[in-house]
């Protein structure tokens, strides 16, 4: 399985998401310096916080740590040493809008982060509960402050069968 992946520029490290059995994830690191050295695995899902995960992953090279959003009953900012492979405490996100109740492109690994702004943008919003439509908002996610900044709405393309999420994936 390979959901995501970020890359070490400065460290060459290439960290992407793997599954080592049919019920557990985990962050697998590459030493591109040396690729005849065997891939780290650091575990996703596992003691003491069952849910560390990373699902929308990017490498913030201020930080030294990888940075992603969880939605799980709330959204929370997760981040990840990688050197020390320590898991900081998840922190629920502020100023996320009631309404929201679903992660757009994939769970949120259709996702961007620019590290000089310390922001996350991601797509959110909310599930029709008949139809299952999606109508999602492209949220900025402060990794400082671990609250939505800004989420504008995506409007729709106007074609049938299509949302806003179709648009902003191909973008």
């Amino acid at each position: 399985m390979l959901h995501q992946s970020a890359l070490d520029a400065d460290g060459q490290r290439l960290f992407v998401t793997v599954a080592p059995t049919d019920s557990t994830s985990a962050i697998g690191v590459v030493d591109l310096a040396h690729p005849d050295k065997p891939m780290k695995v650091i575990g996703e899902g596992v003691t003491p916080d069952l849910h560390d995960t990373l699902v929308c992953m990017h490498w913030d090279s201020r930080s030294a740590k990888l940075v992603g959003v969880l939605g799980l009953k709330s959204l929370e900012l997760h981040q990840l040493d990688p050197t020390s492979q320590q898991w900081d405490p998840a922190r629920t996100l502020k100023n996320v809008p009631r309404m929201w109740d679903v992660l757009g492109g994939n769970a949120a690994t259709v996702s961007a982060f620019d590290v000089d702004a310390r922001a996350i943008f991601l797509l959110a919003g909310a599930a029709d509960p008949v139809t299952g439509a999606l109508k999602l908002d492209l949220a900025t996610v402060n990794v400082e402050q671990a609250s939505v900044t800004a989420h504008p709405p995506l409007a729709s393309i106007g074609m049938p069968g299509c949302d806003s999420c179709v648009l902003a994936m191909s973008l």
